[in-house]
């Protein structure tokens, strides 16, 4: 499936915060095979996964150290199967609220989860449709004063009244909110700063991230990102590629390795408030969205 790339260079200082950066579009050519017609189906059961690991190590020579989170949460509104010729829609589920999601957790390859308990009818399906609430990933951060800390980085795309899309924030270890990241004032912990108006302001006016206006959007992805999936709740459609799937397993896997990213200026392994540095070459970092496949096994 095709892979979405947010990469937002930029630089920290004191009193404020730039960011700059670009983003593929969920509407960019790709090579891939055609998706399946016609074709009837069955399945034994629905899952969510979460890949974190590849085959394919990196190869680009690009300055950017890649990480892997030790721990990946999806948090999904709705799950649809989509029908084609003649075939309904089937509903997995769909939760009254965003904040009702259901929070599916993964801390290795192994870990399934049940998208329904409901039997599937046979059918001829396309594709399926999932309103994306959340994703959260838990990576180190170095800090000026308290060393190394493993962190809840949640990334939002959908707007709930409270979180606009492409918001980040930190979560505690008891799974509690405690603010907004790149902020206007994290230094020198890059810790989190709350309410959102006070982390995203400088001086009463809302900072840019890149080309976007900080009371509506978050640092996450660029202008044009959001502009190609402006669908709220946000929504993300795989489309399915295999072959015979009489009476399998559907299984929707999340690929997420490496899709924490970063220019290590102080080489030390980690990303922190010293590698954001003011000078004429901002630092870079970026957070890949998962690449969605959808499988039978």
């Amino acid at each position: 499936m095709k892979t979405k790339i947010s990469i937002l260079s930029g630089f920290l200082i004191v009193f404020g915060l730039l960011l700059v950066g670009t983003a593929c579009n969920k509407d960019e050519k790709t090579e891939e095979p055609p998706p399946v017609q016609n074709q009837m189906m069955s399945f034994s059961s629905s899952q969510i996964a979460v890949t974190f690991s590849d085959d394919k190590k990196s190869t680009k020579e690009d300055g950017m150290v890649r990480q892997t989170p030790s721990e990946y949460i999806v948090a999904l509104k709705s799950a649809t199967l989509v029908g084609q010729s003649g075939t309904s829609d089937f509903e997995l589920f769909d939760m009254e609220s965003l904040e009702n999601s259901i929070v599916f957790d993964f801390i290795n390859d192994e870990v399934r989860h049940n998208l329904s308990e409901d039997d599937i009818p046979e059918g001829s399906y396309k594709s399926i449709r999932m309103e994306l609430y959340y994703l959260q990933m838990r990576l180190p951060i170095a800090t000026a004063n308290r060393g190394v800390e493993q962190r809840n980085m949640r990334i939002y795309f959908s707007d709930d009244g409270v979180h606009r899309p492409g918001d980040v924030t930190q979560i505690n270890e008891q799974g509690v909110e405690i603010g907004w990241l790149f902020a206007t004032n994290l230094c020198p912990d890059f810790d989190p700063v709350t309410p959102r108006y006070t982390a995203y302001t400088l001086h009463g006016v809302y900072i840019p991230f890149a080309d976007k206006d900080a009371e509506f959007y978050g640092p996450f992805g660029s202008m044009s990102f959001w502009e190609n999936n402006d669908s709220q709740p946000f929504i993300e459609e795989s489309k399915f590629y295999f072959g015979e799937s009489n009476n399998k397993d559907l299984v929707v896997d999340f690929n997420v390795f490496e899709c924490w990213q970063f220019e290590d200026k102080t080489g030390d392994g980690y990303f922190g408030m010293d590698d954001i540095v003011y000078d004429d070459n901002p630092t870079a970092w970026a957070m890949i969205f998962p690449k969605i496949t959808v499988n039978v096994e």
